[in-house]
């Protein structure tokens, strides 16, 4: 730590076996690849003794210790190889730690140093993006550039936080939760890092692909640590067993509020003992809504849902009349009505502000044409909350009111997008002539985009509390489950 010698460990055993007990053990064999072995004075190797793994300590001065330098993908860091012939090692240079312990606490540096590696890219060329030009432009201002830049930013998002996690565990002296959380983060990070560096080369272009930009430096660590790393789906395997027998206790560290906290609980505890359940509302701010999934959690008891009702509901407390409240809340509530949203376009996804659907003023209300896209629960709502534009002369943000409108009126028309596995999970739907009342507008015209963003700050929340991994949802005792069915 003074910086007097330089070290260097084993994270596996090789072929290294120990014989003997008491005093002194004897070594020989060979280490998987070790980082930073040439040149490194302290050697902490592992060998197999009978059916466990040991580590010990070692000199690369001691008698029968060679080091056989290789060549790694990574050119910035010394590798090799400690051959040992014979080696007598003291009983006082045998440590403690076991395999799994060990194991984890490499997952979850290694993972660190990942993220890390990966932010550089990410961040490197998200910067590239912004100068470099084609056709007079940044290419960043292309759509398929733009994208491609927020979802390595999502993706990096979701491995950030997966290591937060994992160090949160090693901190709180617990093996089995540290044991979990490294494992989920090893199957999460490793192979999606050098995944994430990969794509911010391509981002780079053709320089990306060149000695001259340091990049490729960093795919080389990426890719080196995903192989010294272990097995990716060893980790998975591991990640699943676990899952059977130990539930993660992670806590997201939003500012508690003890006073509402405990009124929280003490609501949910007389909601257990009921028959059926009844869900109320809290108006419960982003703090207070995750405090709530929290206690829900802690009680065992499935948090009611009204899915994008959740989003529908607050926008209307905000804006809404009286009238709309007492005709759409309660039994929205109740779960008597489903919601779908009404709001992206095939022209207007990520600039959702250039919508084109049209809301023209008629006698007692609004004709509304246009079509929207991607939209869940379209098929089976009874009322959709919809974006449409009712002055197509003020600026885009502007120009925009915010509806209500019955899915089964006359005009509208629910078309089913077949995805490429055979489900229909979102829709499309056309809205033809539909005539929407003037009670059934939020806020007043123009102010559409106000009332929106309130709907869109919830959605947020709700998607914020959702697991990701790697671009997909999982349930880890599922997945577990799906390893030893009879289990």
């Amino acid at each position: 730590l003074a910086g007097g010698a330089t070290g260097a460990v084993a994270l596996g055993t090789g072929t290294v076996t120990l014989d003997g007990d008491g005093d002194e053990v004897v070594a020989g064999g060979e280490t998987v690849p070790v980082l930073g072995a040439p040149g490194a004075e302290i050697l902490v190797l592992a060998g197999q003794s009978g059916e466990r793994p040991v580590w010990f300590v070692v000199s690369a001065s001691d008698a029968g210790v060679e080091v056989l330098a290789e060549e790694g993908v990574d050119l910035t860091r010394a590798l090799g190889r400690v051959r040992l012939s014979d080696t007598r090692i003291p009983a006082e240079n045998v440590l403690g730690a076991g395999a799994d312990e060990v194991a984890a606490i490499a997952a979850v540096l290694q993972c660190a140093e990942a993220v890390g590696v990966a932010r550089w890219a990410q961040e490197t060329s998200l910067a590239y993006a912004k100068i470099r030009e084609q056709f007079g432009r940044p290419i960043g201002s292309f759509q398929a550039i733009k994208h491609k830049c927020a979802q390595l930013f999502i993706r990096l998002e979701v491995m950030t936080s997966s290591v937060w996690d994992a160090v949160s565990a090693a901190d709180s002296g617990d093996r089995k939760q540290l044991a979990l959380a490294a494992a989920r983060t090893a199957t999460v990070v490793r192979r999606e890092a050098v995944d994430v560096v990969l794509e911010a080369l391509t981002l780079l272009g053709g320089i990306g692909n060149t000695w001259e930009h340091d990049i490729h430096l960093y795919w080389r660590r990426v890719v080196s640590l995903l192989a010294l790393g272990g097995s990716q789906d060893a980790w998975a395997r591991r990640a699943g067993e676990l899952a059977l027998t130990t539930e993660r206790e992670a806590v997201l560290g939003v500012p508690d509020r003890p006073e509402f906290r405990a009124g929280v609980a003490a609501t949910i505890a007389e909601a257990a003992a009921l028959d059926p359940v009844e869900p109320y509302g809290l108006g419960a701010d982003t703090a207070a809504q995750l405090i709530l999934a929290e206690e829900f959690d802690r009680a065992g008891v499935p948090q009611p849902s009204t899915v994008i009702g959740e989003w529908a509901l607050p926008s209307i407390f905000e804006y809404g009349t009286e009238e709309q409240m007492e005709r759409l809340v309660v039994p929205t509530l109740r779960g008597e009505i489903i919601w779908c949203q009404l709001f992206s376009e095939p022209g207007a996804g990520s600039d959702l502000a250039s919508l084109t659907t049209s809301a023209t003023k008629v006698d007692g209300g609004w004709r509304i044409d246009g079509n929207k896209v991607w939209n869940s629960k379209a098929y089976e709502a009874h009322w959709g909350i919809c974006l449409a534009r009712t002055d197509r002369d003020a600026p885009k943000h502007r120009g925009i009111s915010f509806f209500l409108v019955d899915m089964s009126a006359p005009g509208v028309e629910v078309r089913p997008l077949r995805e490429a596995n055979g489900d229909s999970m979102f829709n499309e739907v056309v809205l033809d002539g539909v005539f929407v009342p003037d009670a059934d507008l939020v806020g007043a015209p123009g102010e559409g985009w106000k009332v929106a963003r309130t709907t869109l700050a919830n959605e947020r929340v709700a998607m914020g509390n959702t697991p990701v991994a790697s671009g997909y949802r999982f349930d880890p005792v599922e997945v577990a489950r799906s390893l030893d069915p009879d289990t």
